[in-house]
């Protein structure tokens, strides 16, 4: 039993941080906060229910989408120039930086091992979003030989959405001083890209309660390249737009694909955490949301 006099207690003190700067904030601990010393008085194992990776590829995949010139899907920037007292002899030197918040990659499973994703089982709701059950492997012949199982999986990466563009940029002006603007634009894709992919991965063995899964995630960015540099922006003199009619968007895409299968673990812990509390109201007592650890005593 420890006790404050005793000499070799280990005394915890919780650190305080000052993490909020302006709009800006450090790391949240959530309840956890890792001690200066341990004392393996207060540190038990635990058996935790989680999801083991059992395989696990990145790759990265890039796409391009070139509106028509000859259509009204070419790039025009709407500047704050306003023609009627900005004087423009020429644009000096441009930016533009894209924002990819409004595109989307969604990975669709063509087949795996050769069977069509429309014959596989039902997907499982996961953390990582939905997971394709791979209860249907026959992993038997590996299984004896005490081997994973090889599996193919044959897919498209749909791109789609919206690309913000924006500008910013000095232009020269008649009375021979310099002046700072900026503009914007949206590329709307008009149709969704396809890109196609496969990938060879293990999975262990189907012959357990416990299935393996197959889940995927992906981000994209996106990058402009006005091909032909600063003269390829053509100006609008009736209201100093700039149109590029030759510019491309590049997308950037990672994704990664998991194996995962449900799976016991004994870990070393200091404890539940505990996130921190908003001041209560009117009531003097709330319900727990998680259960109390039940208390070890091996004397008993």
């Amino acid at each position: 039993m420890l006790c404050p006099s005793c000499s070799n207690t280990k005394v915890y003190t919780k650190r305080t941080r000052d993490h909020h700067e302006g709009n800006c904030c450090d790391y949240n601990s959530v309840g956890c906060e890792i001690p200066q010393t341990y004392d393996t008085n207060l540190i038990k194992g635990e058996c935790i229910f989680v999801e083991k990776v059992y395989d696990a590829i990145v790759f990265r995949k890039e796409a391009e989408y070139t509106p028509d010139p000859s259509s009204e899907e070419k790039i025009t920037f709407t500047t704050t120039l306003d023609p009627s007292t900005d004087k423009v002899v020429e644009f000096q030197d441009i930016t533009v930086s894209c924002s990819s918040t409004n595109l989307f990659v969604e990975p669709e499973i063509l087949s795996i091992n050769g069977r069509p994703y429309g014959d596989l089982t039902t997907n499982i709701p996961g953390p990582a979003g939905d997971k394709i059950d791979l209860s249907f492997i026959n992993t038997s012949e590996c299984d004896a030989k005490g081997k994973n199982t090889q599996i193919t999986v044959s897919q498209y990466l749909n791109v789609y959405g919206s690309v913000d563009l924006e500008m910013s940029g000095t232009a020269l002006m008649a009375d021979g001083s310099t002046k700072a603007f900026t503009g914007t634009e949206t590329v709307t894709l008009p149709e969704t890209i396809k890109i196609h992919t496969s990938a060879v991965m293990c999975i262990p063995s189907t012959a357990t309660a416990m299935k393996p899964a197959l889940t995927e995630f992906c981000a994209v960015i996106s990058n402009f390249d006005a091909i032909g540099g600063l003269a390829a922006f053509e100006q609008d003199n009736t209201n100093y737009n700039l149109i590029n009619a030759t510019a491309s968007i590049v997308f950037c895409i990672s994704c990664e694909k998991k194996i995962i299968a449900p799976v016991q673990l004994c870990v070393l812990s200091t404890g539940f955490c505990k996130a921190a509390e908003y001041p209560s109201g009117f009531c003097e007592e709330y319900p727990p949301l998680f259960p109390g650890d039940v208390p070890y005593d091996p004397d008993k």
